[in-house]
């Protein structure tokens, strides 16, 4: 189970937390959710406040994620107060979130998995990690990126 300190999100010093905790309290309060649940979840679509979660997860302004989500301002200002977000949105939350538990197994920490997602990569092309989860294929390259760090190949 990934964990983050939930210190890194509000700035103090506190307990560790389970992301999709976090993300979603009522649905996983202490277990990391199968794929199937992930899905029923998905269908059902995400709670508005998702969008807001993932700004301070990221320690990123809203902006930043209603750019990667494809949103409008406004658009996602009426999302986020719906009580959930379409399946199509709701999905791309999913897959960035996957993402970050990813790379908080692989860095150890919030902070160094904010720094690695904001810091021009060269694997990348230059890019920032962040900036390519805007789409499913950036998501897989960064993945892909990811798991060759975890393994130890950098080439």
């Amino acid at each position: 189970m990934t964990c983050i300190d939930a210190g890194a999100i509000s700035g103090k010093c506190a307990d560790e937390r389970n992301i999709w905790a976090f993300m979603f309290p009522e649905e996983f309060r202490q277990v990391e959710p199968s794929s199937m649940e992930l899905i029923a979840v998905i269908k059902k679509g995400l709670p508005g406040s998702a969008i807001g979660k993932m700004a301070e997860m990221f320690d990123v302004n809203k902006a930043q994620i209603y750019s990667l989500l494809h949103l409008k301002p406004k658009t996602a200002q009426r999302a986020s107060a719906k009580s959930s977000l379409s399946v199509d949105t709701s999905d791309h939350i999913v897959q960035i979130l996957k993402i970050y538990e990813h790379c908080l197994d692989v860095f150890g920490s919030n902070e160094k998995t904010s720094r690695w997602l904001t810091t021009p990569n060269h694997a990348l092309g230059g890019e920032l990690p962040i900036h390519l989860m805007d789409t499913m294929e950036g998501i897989s390259l960064i993945n892909d990126t990811v798991t060759r760090i975890e393994y130890g190949v950098f080439a």
